[in-house]
């Protein structure tokens, strides 16, 4: 977040009430004011639930580094990607940066985009990053948006193994949305593709057992929108029903 940004945000959590501030960062986003009475939108829906519930848990799921535990306890440690290092001040990140790997991702746990993909230790501007972190670990993630669950994440940096796919990009990125209304389900999957270089996300509507995509509407959308047109989101990935549970 820039200065001019931050004390923009922070004026209008001064004047306005965190559900009229949300309100407005929807009309600005969206050139319309939400409907929370019957919201009919993927937006407005998600508006709703933001400001109408919040649960202790979300704090934990937020949290890059107290969610391992959770996922832990939930299913297993085997689908964790391996944890290299933890940093709880930017003494402890300088102290411990020379032991790192060659190679990692770079993540603040008590935020959101707030992380660093180190293809080669070499090739970093050291000072760029420590600058970096030692700005995440003065920020409250919460004072950007007025989401609850960062409000009381402790500040930490997380170091996680690089997982690569095998043309040397990051994986692609798949976030589930989950509805659920009257004993039904409906589940919308987020796309996220090159997201550290020519970023392009799709949701994608999908059933229990399988994501599908129409493969040409899709490559249409990659090739228009990225540089890299072999790209192409997988058209049928079938994960787990743990994910649903």
């Amino acid at each position: 977040m820039t200065i001019g940004k931050k004390l923009i945000t922070k004026a209008c959590s001064m004047a306005f009430s965190v559900s009229f501030y949300n309100k407005l960062r929807f009309f600005y986003k969206h050139k319309k004011w939400p409907n929370l009475d019957t919201p009919s939108t993927f937006s407005e829906k998600f508006l709703k639930y933001k400001l109408s519930y919040f649960s202790p848990k979300m704090t934990i799921c937020a949290d890059k580094y107290a969610v391992r535990g959770y996922v832990e306890s939930k299913a297993s440690a085997d689908i964790l990607i391996p944890l290299i290092a933890r940093f709880n001040s930017l003494k402890e990140f300088k102290t411990g940066y020379k032991d790192l790997l060659s190679s990692f991702a770079l993540k603040a746990a008590h935020g959101s985009g707030w992380s660093e993909i180190v293809f080669n230790k070499n090739n970093v501007d050291y000072k760029l990053l420590e600058g970096k972190v030692q700005k995440w670990l003065s920020q409250n993630y919460y004072d950007s948006g007025f989401e609850k669950q960062y409000k009381d994440i402790p500040p930490s940096i997380v170091v996680e193994e690089l997982l690569l796919s095998n043309d040397g990009k990051v994986p692609v990125d798949y976030k589930f949305y989950c509805f659920g209304k009257g004993g039904s389900k409906k589940i919308i999957v987020q796309v996220d593709i090159d997201r550290f270089d020519f970023f392009i996300n799709k949701l994608i509507e999908c059933t229990v057992d399988r994501i599908f995509c129409d493969s040409k509407k899709t490559l249409q959308v990659v090739q228009q929108r990225s540089k890299t047109p072999s790209v192409v989101v997988p058209m049928n990935v079938t994960f787990n029903k743990q994910v649903m549970k």
